[in-house]
């Protein structure tokens, strides 16, 4: 592990990574992006690597918000994604392999962040899999998706943001397809943000993705694996009405922003199985 500092104009910038080079490299891009201002999202070349970047400024209430955070011992959303990403593969969950992280904070304000990946070759998303994808690839995703699931589950961690997009879809060597990211509000459980909200957010567009019965299937599957985890779901029919409850809650929210929709049409509001 490899670390800078630096201090310009009353602001620090912090960057960890995974080595020296790294290190080099992404203090160079943080003053760069920071300097520019702009929100990169996408793909380029560090020390020598195909990466994926993921930056921005932190404006308005955010950066007052996250800076006292970081002044009580807290991480900024990107240094807490790079921990989470660890966190997943030295447990044998496919995520992108963390590479660095960088934050600017200006006394007690956070103004800039930065998380460095390794790009994942040839993903796709869940989504467009489940969109466009063979009924044999289909069901097979859901299969893994319900036991990966299962499995960090009963390890009392929760995604908190686990919509077909953040779930990438790429055969790795180890064996295994799908790889988890977007995970910087993910944790241990608390009230209302538990493992049946992480299957409401899966759940919010599968009227649309994927019918009822592999709804059905899937949440066999993610029973199953519970009990396999040594972690069985002991009520579920209290399960599946907190799952109806946090989808609903989630197709109440995107019908008041029309913005978020991504696409789609308003999500389908009647559920279980439509």
């Amino acid at each position: 592990m490899a670390s800078r500092r630096s201090e310009s104009g009353g602001a620090t910038l912090r960057v960890r990574a995974q080595d020296e080079p790294l290190a080099d490299a992404a203090h160079a891009l943080a003053l760069a992006l920071a300097a520019a201002g702009a929100r990169t999202l996408g793909f380029d070349q560090l020390a020598g690597r195909s990466v994926h970047v993921k930056a921005g400024a932190l404006g308005g209430s955010a950066g007052w918000r996250y800076g006292l955070r970081r002044l009580c011992g807290g991480a900024l959303p990107r240094e807490r994604e790079y921990a989470n990403l660890e966190w997943l593969r030295a447990r044998r969950f496919l995520a992108p392999e963390p590479l660095a992280c960088a934050s600017v904070c200006s006394g007690v304000r956070a103004r800039f962040q930065l998380l460095v990946t390794a790009a994942v070759p040839g993903a796709t998303t869940l989504e467009e899999l489940l969109r466009d994808g063979s009924e044999v690839a289909r069901r097979a995703a859901l299969a893994e998706l319900a036991r990966e699931v299962a499995r960090f589950h009963a390890l009392r961690w929760v995604h908190r943001d686990l919509f077909p997009r953040n779930v990438l879809v790429a055969r790795s060597p180890d064996g295994g397809s799908l790889w988890f990211l977007d995970c910087w509000k993910s944790g241990a459980p608390r009230p209302g943000r538990g493992a049946a909200y992480d299957l409401a957010c899966f759940l919010l567009r599968a009227p649309e993705l994927v019918g009822a019965e592999l709804q059905r299937e899937f949440l066999e599957q993610y029973f199953d694996g519970r009990s396999v985890q040594g972690a069985a779901v002991r009520d579920r029919a209290r399960f599946l009405a907190a799952l109806g409850a946090a989808r609903a809650g989630l197709v109440a929210r995107l019908a008041a922003r029309p913005a978020e929709w991504r696409g789609h049409a308003a999500p389908v509001e009647r559920w279980p199985m439509v």
